[in-house]
């Protein structure tokens, strides 16, 4: 990765979510929200600076699941950057179909990871700030698994158990990408940029085996983050967001706000 990417991503990871949101928020918990948004960010930043400058990383007031969290987050995005590199005038041409100027908003592949992470962060914070969500992680862990049955090994058995069965592997495909889009309505622009790049490098790794076998990784570093999550969350409660404010599932199936 040339050094100006290389810095351009630090920086801005650094200054991941931007202040400027803060303006939007207006309840504490939301306050408490973006402070958890900027420490998840915060130790990205350490994570790539440390990669990249080969320095040891001082992530060490994490927690054990939040190191590994951070770290395979880092070796995903490293490994979609990687792809994404090698399939460039492809995933151009497919972003020109969408908008003219596509090329000039994204000018290089470390252009288009830095927009990922901000989204990523938007769409975070965009959860305490709708009128009112619901959130369950179990529920999420469920998505995970039938998400992650897209490898190739794995097409066969998801056909046999949804309406899929006949379709394509880019159909089947086609059908989990909209199901991302559909499974969290705040987060679709931090999930429409990411699956583009992924769309693109499916179809150059049919043909390029350096692309290929990067793919493979990345989805293995995939799956391994989802398994990560959902075993880490298994025993968080279920909590939702109403007007600004966080509450957590209690019997009856209501929530409890203070």
């Amino acid at each position: 990765m040339p050094i100006q990417e290389q810095e351009a991503i630090v920086d801005s990871l650094f200054n991941i979510p931007p202040s400027e949101w803060l303006k939007e928020l207006t309840h504490p918990d939301q306050l408490e929200h973006f402070e958890y948004i900027r420490g998840l960010n915060y130790a990205l930043y350490w994570e790539f600076k440390t990669y990249f400058s080969g320095l040891p990383s001082p992530n060490h007031t994490l927690d054990e699941h939040g190191i590994k969290s951070v770290k395979l987050m880092t070796k995903r995005y490293l490994s979609l950057y990687c792809m994404l590199r090698e399939s460039w005038t492809l995933f151009i041409s497919a972003g020109k179909q969408i908008r003219p100027d596509f090329s000039n908003i994204f000018p290089n592949p470390g252009a288009v990871l830095i927009t990922m992470l901000t989204n990523k962060a938007r769409a975070m914070l965009e959860e305490c700030l709708v009128g009112y969500l619901e959130v369950s992680p179990s529920k999420r862990g469920e998505f995970n698994r039938d998400h992650k049955k897209l490898q190739d090994h794995e097409i066969p058995k998801l056909k046999k158990s949804t309406s899929l069965r006949g379709k394509s592997l880019e159909e089947v495909q086609e059908h989990y990408d909209k199901e991302i889009l559909n499974r969290d309505k705040h987060a679709t622009g931090f999930a429409g940029l990411e699956i583009l790049c992924i769309q693109v490098c499916r179809k150059n790794a049919l043909t390029n085996s350096e692309v290929k076998e990067e793919l493979r990784r990345f989805n293995e570093l995939d799956d391994k983050l989802h398994k990560h999550i959902q075993s880490a969350t298994r025993k968080t409660k279920a909590y939702a967001w109403k007007d600004g404010q966080k509450g957590y599932s209690a019997p009856g199936g209501k929530y409890e706000f203070n």
